[in-house]
């Protein structure tokens, strides 16, 4: 019996060994044949950018990057941000590493399989305005700051630059950043809300602890100076001024009309309150903050408005 036993096992360890070498073998063959595919995908590109030399149209070129990036191909790692997306950043902080197509951006490239892994970490900044928190008040005054700057209002503002550009001016510490780098922490948290991910362009202004070390810059540059940066309120900070001068009733009321919802009028009310709160904001690195005088201004043109269009009726 014990004999028995033992060649049995014998046999299973020996069934063992061959599935194991011939799983290794498989997966050696595929390894190799990768190689060779993403070798003949390099050698083609090269092939046609040779084919194209001289042929330097801004629309050929492009085309061609475009064709380079579905492939997930990036040239070699010293990149050069190009003249119209540049996300440079005079402060230390992330720059992204994005390639201009031009023949250099189409040479030596080489795989990198992981620059394109989207990203599924919300930056801690938004995680207050996502899923069903967006449609409360401060979610939709935040996302509406956002939406702002990528020109989605018909009023009359400054451009977005404009607008960023005097929202970073309050602090030392974060005056001398890049409108674009900004630009890009926008694109990438409204692409967030959308999509539950972020593209791996907007990487460098999309790190989820990003807000945290800006704001920490943002305080300390106030208490060096003597002023008290809780004196400026975010967009929770806005919900919980108004639910304590005007209470809960009347905070929904106003947070139906943020989303579109309700009286004409209250909705209109709510538009131009979120108009006035995109011009005077300002930035702390974790979202955009007002002074509280300027916020309480803004409430009681709404409460205002509350008055008109609810209780106006039954005066």
């Amino acid at each position: 019996m014990t004999d028995a036993n033992d060649k049995d096992l014998h046999l299973r360890r020996e069934r063992g060994r061959k599935a194991q070498a011939a799983f290794r073998k498989r997966k050696a063959q595929q390894t190799q044949q990768l190689a060779e595919e993403n070798y003949q995908l390099v050698q083609g590109i090269n092939h046609i950018i040779g084919t194209i030399h001289g042929d330097e149209r801004p629309e050929l070129l492009a085309a061609i990057s475009n064709v380079s990036d579905f492939a997930q191909l990036t040239s070699t790692p010293t990149p050069q941000p190009p003249t119209d997306t540049k996300y440079h950043n005079r402060n230390s902080l992330p720059s992204a590493s994005f390639i201009s197509a031009t023949p250099d951006r189409l040479t030596n490239i080489w795989l990198n399989p992981l620059q394109y892994s989207r990203i599924s970490l919300p930056p801690t900044d938004i995680i207050a305005y996502l899923g069903t928190k967006s449609k409360t008040l401060a979610g939709s005054l935040f996302w509406s700051m956002l939406e702002h700057s990528q020109t989605t209002c018909t009023r009359d503002h400054a451009s977005p630059a404009v607008l960023i550009r005097r929202g970073l001016s309050h602090s030392k510490s974060i005056s001398e950043i890049d409108t674009s780098f900004i630009q890009a922490m926008i694109s990438a948290r409204v692409e967030y809300k959308h999509k539950g991910s972020i593209s791996p362009k907007y990487a460098p202004a999309a790190e989820a602890d990003l807000p945290i070390v800006v704001h920490k810059r943002v305080e300390l540059d106030y208490r060096e100076m003597g002023k008290d940066p809780d004196s400026w309120l975010s967009c929770l900070g806005i919900q919980e001024r108004l639910r304590r001068v005007a209470g809960e009733s009347a905070l929904r009321v106003a947070e139906a009309a943020a989303l579109g919802e309700g009286e004409d009028g209250l909705v209109g009310v709510m538009d131009r309150a979120k108009c006035r709160l995109y011009d005077t904001a300002v930035c702390f690195g974790d979202g955009p903050r007002w002074d509280a005088g300027v916020v309480d201004g803004i409430l009681v043109e709404v409460l205002g408005g509350l008055v008109r269009y609810v209780f106006g009726n039954h005066l």
